[in-house]
């Protein structure tokens, strides 16, 4: 579970910052991300080898 102390000391360690959100707001959020982040990968040829 990301809310335990640990998980959260860990990523915080490194450079990680995790949001309290709740599920709907969660869904949101990664819609978004994803969105972003694969038209920058279709802008910039980025292909599996």
């Amino acid at each position: 579970m990301v809310a335990h102390p640990d998980v959260k000391a860990k990523l915080a360690a490194q450079g990680l910052e995790v949001p309290a959100l709740k599920p709907d707001e969660l869904t949101a959020f990664g819609r978004t991300e994803i969105a972003k982040w694969s038209e920058l990968v279709k802008r910039s040829g980025a292909q599996v080898d």
